[in-house]
């Protein structure tokens, strides 16, 4: 005799509860932070109870740093800042300027100034005293700045009107930083040669100059034919045209039909000379570099840099000192 056995499942499956799990999460979490913040707290007691107990000698070491300090800035040769402002021609990207330039950088770090007195074009002994070169692209504050209104339309066509400031010109800040202070105004011109003669530059400018000139062609050649046909039709008797209305008719000026168009094509062709003129120069000097009469102070810096550093190599000394005795 046969029995029919329902086969049961191994196991019971269980739902997972979310809440449980993240409540375990968090707790962990918060176990793991308690325990962080109270082995920082007991690092921190050990070190101030530690510098407490030898308070005297690393006074002394901070107070020899910091006297180091001063004599390592009365010893260092004097250093010169100086800044440019300069305008990027609206057909070179403002960052690639500001990256060839700071190209610049590796050679005076490699020491190559022969090659960097040929990039500048100045002599060997000017660019050996330039000890920094670093450019970025930086807004002009200006107070006052003129507002405008923007205005949106959104899904069900209603109207906001937004009341903003123009943007900030941008401008790339050249820094320089030299050994000698005579010959910071060379560099102005140095630098924007260098930019001028860069073979990729020069070929986005020239590309925007051809392109400017043909579009001057066309201005000027859509001003000729109006001029030439205005004038023909000044020659001519006014033509009577008969109006929609009505049988009346009414006399049409055709000289001053032309008008409007010439005067338009003539403001184009202007703004179009305009441009050219500002693409001789890829990068126009708004501040040249000034030359400066007084060193940088970095007197203070020193002075810190070298009280810490005479504190930290005091503090391990003693503290490696302290756990030799214990282990002997």
């Amino acid at each position: 005799m046969s029995e029919n056995l329902t086969p049961q499942p191994l196991t019971d499956p269980k739902e997972i509860d979310l809440i449980d799990v993240a409540g375990k999460t968090f707790t962990g979490i918060g176990n793991g932070l308690k325990s962080l913040f109270l082995w920082l707290g007991k690092v921190c007691k050990a070190f101030f109870c530690f510098a407490l107990r030898f308070w005297w000698i690393l006074l002394i070491a901070t107070i020899l740093g910091g006297v180091a300090g001063m004599l390592r800035d009365t010893m260092a040769r004097p250093h010169f800042q100086a800044e440019m402002l300069a305008a990027a021609s609206e057909e070179v990207d403002r960052t690639l300027i500001a990256n060839l330039i700071n190209s610049l950088q590796p050679m005076i770090d490699d020491g190559n100034h022969a090659f960097l007195s040929q990039q500048l074009s100045l002599p060997v002994n000017s660019v050996s005293q330039l000890s920094s070169v670093r450019a970025d692209i930086a807004d002009i504050r200006v107070p006052g700045r003129p507002m405008r209104t923007i205005i949106t339309v959104d899904r069900d066509g209603v109207e906001t009107e937004e009341v903003v400031a123009e943007p900030s010109p941008q401008v790339i800040r050249v820094r320089i930083e030299t050994w000698e202070n005579t010959a910071i105004s060379d560099f102005t011109n140095a630098i924007v040669g260098f930019v001028e003669n860069n073979p990729f530059i020069a070929e986005q400018i020239d590309i925007a100059k051809r392109i400017n000139l043909a579009q001057q062609r066309i201005f000027e050649r859509e001003i000729e034919q109006l001029t030439a046909l205005q004038q023909r039709n000044i020659e001519q008797a006014p033509m009577l045209i008969t109006t929609h209305q009505g049988s009346v008719p009414v006399v049409v000026d055709r000289a001053q039909t032309f008008f409007y168009e010439i005067v338009n094509f003539t403001e184009m062709l202007t703004d179009l000379q305009r441009e050219y003129e500002m693409m001789q120069r890829p990068l126009r000097v708004i501040q040249p570099f000034f030359p400066a009469e007084n060193p940088v102070d970095r007197r203070s810096r020193n002075i810190v840099k070298f009280a810490l550093l005479f504190f930290a190599l005091c503090y391990t000394t003693l503290l490696i000192r302290e756990n030799a005795k214990k282990r002997a």
